[in-house]
């Protein structure tokens, strides 16, 4: 298993103190860790991915009056513009 981040930032922080952590310490912090129930561990979202899941949702909901499905806007928002104009003139064909 993969020593989790903030494990391998408090060693660096150790070694990087010239000596002031004493060997016992390290220990210490390995301890903590090897104990360490990451089953129970609260599951962080940082502020950026909640953005991009307001801006998703807000998207989504602006969009809802096309009457077109989630799957179908995500698809459309990620081509690049050749593709969202002939889409656009399928579209228009459509009406006329």
């Amino acid at each position: 298993m993969k020593p989790p981040q903030e494990l391998l930032l408090h060693l660096n922080q150790a070694f990087n103190n010239k000596g002031d952590m004493i060997m016992q310490d390290v220990q210490d912090v390995i301890n903590h860790y090897e104990d360490f129930d990451f089953g129970n561990a609260k599951e962080v979202e940082p502020n950026f991915i909640k953005e991009l899941r307001k801006r998703k949702a807000d998207f989504l909901e602006s969009q809802k009056i096309l009457g077109l499905d989630e799957e179908v806007l995500t698809w459309l928002s990620q081509q690049d513009n050749n593709t969202k104009q002939a889409v656009n003139g399928f579209i228009k064909s459509l009406i006329q």
